[in-house]
Protein backbone atom coordinates (compact mmCIF):
# COMPACT_ATOMS: atom_id res chain seq x y z
CA UNK A 1 0.00 0.00 0.00
CA UNK A 2 1.30 3.29 -1.02
CA UNK A 3 1.15 6.17 1.63
CA UNK A 4 1.40 9.92 0.50
CA UNK A 5 4.26 12.07 1.85
CA UNK A 6 2.56 15.29 1.11
CA UNK A 7 -1.25 15.35 0.24
CA UNK A 8 -2.29 18.23 -2.23
CA UNK A 9 -5.66 20.17 -0.78
CA UNK A 10 -7.26 22.13 -2.82
CA UNK A 11 -10.02 24.40 -2.70
CA UNK A 12 -13.01 24.51 -4.76
CA UNK A 13 -15.71 27.91 -4.14
CA UNK A 14 -19.22 26.33 -5.25
CA UNK A 15 -22.52 28.70 -6.11
CA UNK A 16 -25.25 28.44 -7.26
CA UNK A 17 -26.88 30.46 -10.49
CA UNK A 18 -29.81 32.26 -9.17
CA UNK A 19 -31.56 32.12 -12.42
CA UNK A 20 -31.37 28.52 -13.34
CA UNK A 21 -31.07 27.09 -9.82
CA UNK A 22 -27.42 25.12 -11.19
CA UNK A 23 -24.98 24.29 -9.44
CA UNK A 24 -21.52 25.48 -10.70
CA UNK A 25 -17.66 25.54 -9.73
CA UNK A 26 -17.58 29.37 -9.11
CA UNK A 27 -13.50 29.32 -8.46
CA UNK A 28 -10.71 26.83 -8.00
CA UNK A 29 -6.90 26.02 -7.18
CA UNK A 30 -7.56 23.43 -10.27
CA UNK A 31 -6.84 25.04 -13.91
CA UNK A 32 -9.86 23.77 -15.88
CA UNK A 33 -12.22 22.74 -13.47
CA UNK A 34 -15.30 23.69 -15.21
CA UNK A 35 -18.45 21.58 -14.53
CA UNK A 36 -21.99 22.30 -13.06
CA UNK A 37 -24.64 20.07 -11.84
CA UNK A 38 -28.45 20.39 -10.50
CA UNK A 39 -27.40 19.92 -6.93
CA UNK A 40 -24.75 20.82 -4.90
CA UNK A 41 -24.25 17.26 -4.16
CA UNK A 42 -24.37 16.17 -7.54
CA UNK A 43 -21.38 18.77 -8.16
CA UNK A 44 -19.47 17.99 -5.52
CA UNK A 45 -19.37 14.04 -6.67
CA UNK A 46 -18.69 15.79 -10.44
CA UNK A 47 -15.76 17.76 -9.03
CA UNK A 48 -14.34 13.97 -7.14
CA UNK A 49 -14.39 13.03 -10.29
CA UNK A 50 -12.30 14.57 -12.80
CA UNK A 51 -10.00 16.81 -10.42
CA UNK A 52 -7.99 13.50 -10.28
CA UNK A 53 -7.46 13.73 -13.90
CA UNK A 54 -7.32 17.29 -13.80
CA UNK A 55 -4.27 17.80 -11.27
CA UNK A 56 -2.64 15.34 -13.17
CA UNK A 57 -2.84 17.10 -16.72
CA UNK A 58 -2.03 20.46 -15.07
CA UNK A 59 0.77 19.27 -12.46
CA UNK A 60 3.55 21.32 -13.28
CA UNK A 61 1.24 24.54 -13.31
CA UNK A 62 -0.03 23.65 -10.04
CA UNK A 63 3.56 22.37 -8.91
CA UNK A 64 4.70 26.52 -10.35
CA UNK A 65 2.11 28.27 -8.46
CA UNK A 66 2.99 26.19 -5.36
CA UNK A 67 6.75 27.36 -5.87
CA UNK A 68 7.75 23.80 -6.42
CA UNK A 69 10.39 22.60 -9.06
CA UNK A 70 8.56 20.48 -11.70
CA UNK A 71 11.52 17.89 -11.37
CA UNK A 72 10.36 17.06 -7.91
CA UNK A 73 6.89 15.77 -9.23
CA UNK A 74 8.85 12.46 -10.09
CA UNK A 75 9.57 12.18 -6.27
CA UNK A 76 6.35 12.65 -5.37
CA UNK A 77 4.12 9.80 -4.87
CA UNK A 78 0.84 9.74 -6.78
CA UNK A 79 -2.14 10.92 -4.17
CA UNK A 80 -5.63 11.34 -4.65
CA UNK A 81 -6.05 15.04 -4.43
CA UNK A 82 -8.26 16.06 -1.70
CA UNK A 83 -10.76 18.38 -2.55
CA UNK A 84 -12.36 20.79 -0.34
CA UNK A 85 -15.46 22.60 -1.21
CA UNK A 86 -16.34 26.28 -0.45
CA UNK A 87 -19.89 26.52 -0.45
CA UNK A 88 -20.51 30.62 -1.57
CA UNK A 89 -24.21 30.24 -0.61
CA UNK A 90 -24.38 28.34 2.67
CA UNK A 91 -27.78 29.20 3.86
CA UNK A 92 -29.14 27.21 0.24
CA UNK A 93 -27.03 24.31 0.32
CA UNK A 94 -28.63 23.86 4.50
CA UNK A 95 -32.12 24.38 2.82
CA UNK A 96 -31.50 22.08 0.22
CA UNK A 97 -30.06 19.29 2.52
CA UNK A 98 -32.57 19.37 5.08
CA UNK A 99 -35.33 19.65 2.01
CA UNK A 100 -33.86 16.57 0.93
CA UNK A 101 -34.14 14.90 4.70
CA UNK A 102 -37.47 16.11 4.94
CA UNK A 103 -38.89 14.36 1.21
CA UNK A 104 -37.28 11.03 2.63
CA UNK A 105 -38.72 11.25 6.14
CA UNK A 106 -41.87 11.71 3.71
CA UNK A 107 -41.17 9.28 1.30
CA UNK A 108 -40.87 6.30 4.57
CA UNK A 109 -44.31 7.25 6.60
CA UNK A 110 -45.94 6.82 3.77
CA UNK A 111 -44.95 3.22 3.19
CA UNK A 112 -46.65 1.64 5.84
CA UNK A 113 -44.76 -1.38 5.09
CA UNK A 114 -41.81 -0.25 5.73
CA UNK A 115 -43.05 0.24 9.27
CA UNK A 116 -43.45 -2.80 9.89
CA UNK A 117 -41.04 -4.38 12.77
CA UNK A 118 -38.66 -6.99 10.84
CA UNK A 119 -39.47 -10.64 11.34
CA UNK A 120 -37.34 -13.28 13.20
CA UNK A 121 -35.81 -15.22 10.07
CA UNK A 122 -35.26 -11.62 8.44
CA UNK A 123 -34.14 -9.39 11.52
CA UNK A 124 -32.51 -6.29 9.35
CA UNK A 125 -34.47 -4.54 6.29
CA UNK A 126 -32.84 -2.29 4.34
CA UNK A 127 -35.19 0.30 2.27
CA UNK A 128 -33.94 2.05 -0.78
CA UNK A 129 -35.09 5.21 -1.34
CA UNK A 130 -33.37 6.48 -4.83
CA UNK A 131 -33.96 3.31 -6.10
CA UNK A 132 -38.11 3.21 -5.31
CA UNK A 133 -38.06 6.51 -6.50
CA UNK A 134 -36.54 6.09 -9.85
CA UNK A 135 -37.08 2.83 -10.21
Amino acid sequence: MLTCRNQWKFKVHIAQDEGTGRWFVAQSDIPGLRVEADSADELIRKIEDVAPDLVELNCDEILANLNVNPTARRRQDHCKPVIRPIFDSPMVVADEHWSSGLSDMQATLRNRDWLQKPSAEQPFVTHDLQRERHG
